[in-house]
């Protein structure tokens, strides 16, 4: 069984939120290879203090490569002449909303598009180590064959998930979830942020981006125990209310993993 993500701390001081750490870690090293790409300058990436090491491994053949850091793993794409990254992120969101606080659920892929036409993604797998308390990654590069024209592009949420944070704030105050209707509203609240309280660990995006990045983090209640998922789901049921429960709550992961992959691809 995949083992738990509920002890990851990857929020914001003050902006709370937690999001699945394969998620956060994914996201914030896709934002450093876009800044670094754009800026024609070295990656510049701290591991979270819950990470022990970050290793990647290149496509087998004559000229793999292994790298033991992400800093080495962008100065061989680098290397390689690569030209974009991207976030990608395969979800159903009525099923895997019930499982997104888990290692290796939801896996968040790191596409890489080359300039001799050749794209490739990087996989991670996450191992915990009891003895060390903390969690070795293994990312793995696979070839895309047979890739479609063009990049992946994502739509911009901004009133998707407005709407979607207002309509399940008030589900939490109809439940009596008073701590889930204010992790909803301060969500919906990042949205207007005009100063941002950032750490070593905040993505690396425009402003606008990153007003959408909070605010789905904010909003990532998804996992097992204490979650979304856990009392209040019993409660809707008890009431009566769990169509609308399930409704809203699907509508938010999907508006949620729609902001974190606007955010992180588009700029």
């Amino acid at each position: 069984m995949a083992a738990s993500f509920k002890n990851i701390e990857t929020r914001q001081p003050g902006m709370g939120g937690k999001m699945n750490g394969g998620l956060f870690q994914a996201s914030r090293i896709v934002a450093s290879a876009k800044k670094a790409l754009h800026d024609n300058s070295d990656l510049m990436f701290d591991p979270a203090n819950y990470v022990l090491d970050i290793t990647f491994d290149f496509l087998p053949g004559e000229s793999s490569f292994h790298a033991d850091s992400v800093a080495g793993w962008y100065r061989e794409c680098r290397n390689q002449c690569i030209e974009d990254i991207k976030l990608y992120v395969s979800f159903d969101a009525k099923e895997d909303k019930d499982i997104a606080g888990f290692s290796n659920a939801v896996p968040a892929m790191l596409l890489c598009f080359f300039r001799d036409g050749k794209v490739t993604y990087f996989i991670p797998r996450w191992s915990s180590d009891k003895e060390k308390e903390g969690w070795h990654i293994q990312y793995a590069e696979r070839l895309w064959e047979h890739p479609p024209k063009g990049k992946p592009s994502f739509q911009d949420p901004y009133c998707a998930l407005t709407a979607a944070l207002c309509e399940i704030e008030h589900l939490a105050l109809t439940l009596g979830e008073p701590s889930f209707e204010s992790c909803f509203r301060e969500a919906r609240q990042c949205l207007t942020l005009k100063q941002f309280h950032t750490t070593e660990l905040t993505p690396s995006l425009p402003e606008y981006n990153l007003k959408l990045f909070l605010a789905a983090q904010k909003a990532f209640v998804f996992g097992g125990m204490g979650s979304w998922n856990d009392s209040p789901r019993g409660k809707a049921s008890e009431m009566g209310l769990i169509e609308e429960y399930e409704s809203l709550s699907t509508n938010l992961f999907s508006q949620v993993m729609s902001a974190i992959l606007f955010a992180v691809n588009e700029w």
